[in-house]
Order: C-alpha cells, then structure tokens, then sequence
C-alpha cells in the first residue's frame, strides 16, 4: 500500500490509532493485516513524517499542502493552511519509535526540535520572517501522538535559532529548540495524552502534562458550576480531533 493508495477510510483508521482510540482505530479496518500496515505507515521509516504531518493537519482541520518545500526559495511552499484566515502552517512531527536500533538511548528521540532544512540564505531567512507562519509541532511514540503545540514564528525565539544556524559556519541544519518555543507567551497547548508512556521523553511529558493541567484547570474554573462535574468526566478521555480555527494575531 502506497501513500497515494490509502483512501479516506484508512486515515480516518489513523487519526483514531493516533489518539490511542483502538476501538475506533478497529472499526474503521478490516482486520491484523490492514491494521499492521496501517501502524507500519505511521511508526516506521523517516518517510512517514509526511504521513504524521498530514495527520496534524487534519486534526487542526488544515489543508495539508502534500507536496515538500520549493528547493528553489525555501519558503515558497508551506506544510498547511487555515482557509478560513489564511494563515500558513510550518508543521514539525517528531516520532519515538520504541526499541529503534539507530538510536543510543531511547529516551532522545523528542526532544522538541523543529528542522528546517530548506533555510539556507539571508533571503530565505526574509521571507521566513516576512510569512510568519504559525508553527504546530507534535511528538509521537511509536505512532501515537503524546503533544501538540502550535505558536506564531515572530512570537517566538525560533527564528533567532535558525537564522543562527542558517547563516552561521554549523554543519547542523537550521532549526528551534524546544526552550525557543515552550516559553511562548501565546504557546497554545492543543494536546496532550492521558497515555504517554513513562519511557519516553520522561522529562518533556512531565513538562507538557503539568502545562496540559493548568489549562485544563483554567477551563474549569471558567465553567458554570452546573458544568463542571461533567468537564472533569470528559477530560479524563482521549481528546478527538476537532477541526479548529486559528486568528491572525
């Protein structure tokens, strides 16, 4: 099965595994072997960044541009777009995969960091400053999304950071850390999981979970009394994609 052979079913079947909502993942297949490729699609090979960054996309209710950056300009093509507003999405999918032989130590493989490879020149650099694109970035574990965050570029430190490494005499392709980005004073907290798994990247799910609290916390206070012992019910499951917009700001 090809990228371009997986129909709307099949990632709709993704959508649900990735949010760890096996029964939903289940009924949209037809059986082990179609869900084991399906897995294979999202855990396996660098390659499939494509299809985690697709995905991101769709739970934002973006249009996901399914064609890589120009190598002509660097910032010609974006990963998504909001059609309501406008707004252009860099999309950054970070994949832990369990037991993965190419890496020394199995907690490293998130670590908050968005590369942009295709940034090389001043010029790049400009219109990179010029769009200002928001920037949803997601960690995965073997195919299952831990966090979302999404942040404006100018609202950041991340441009600093690869302006750095675009410009500068680093071998090391241009990208933002996570301390550019965690900070943010309007950092949007999309999604964190109820099931992240202690293994991986203990110290940034201790990070982000104590960050998801305190949102969740702050929604509940806004909530009417007579809504809250049912807020406090529904965020002990599993978030679902709900399409979103996202205001210039």
């Amino acid at each position: 099965m090809t990228d371009e052979e997986m129909d709307e079913l099949d990632k709709q079947a993704i959508d649900r595994y990735m949010i760890n909502d096996d029964v939903g993942f289940e009924m949209l297949t037809e059986g082990p072997r179609q869900q084991r490729t399906l897995k294979a699609k999202i855990i396996n090979k660098k390659s499939t960044g494509l299809i985690r960054e697709e995905h991101i996309a769709r739970f934002l209710g973006l249009k996901h541009n399914t064609r890589m950056h120009s190598t002509t300009d660097g910032v010609t093509k974006f990963d998504a777009t909001d059609e309501i507003n406008n707004d252009c999405y860099e999309i950054k999918a970070e994949e832990h995969t369990t037991d993965n032989t190419d890496r020394k130590t199995q907690s490293g493989q998130l670590t908050g960091t968005g590369v942009f490879s295709t940034i090389t020149s001043q010029d790049h650099i400009d219109k990179l400053r010029d769009n200002d694109p928001m920037i949803a970035h997601g960690m995965f574990g073997d195919g299952r999304l831990l966090c979302l965050v999404r942040f404006r570029l100018s609202h950041s430190k991340a441009l600093d950071r690869i302006t750095r490494y675009a410009l500068g005499t680093s071998s090391t392709e241009p990208r933002y850390a996570f301390s550019d980005w965690i900070d943010c004073p309007t950092l949007d907290i999309v999604y964190v999981s109820d099931y992240w798994p202690a293994h991986i990247a203990p110290k940034y799910k201790k990070i982000m979970q104590k960050k998801w609290k305190q949102k969740q916390d702050m929604k509940q206070v806004a909530l009417p009394d007579s809504d809250s012992s049912q807020g406090s019910k529904t965020d002990s499951t599993p978030q679902t994609p709900i399409p979103c917009k996202v205001g210039n700001e």
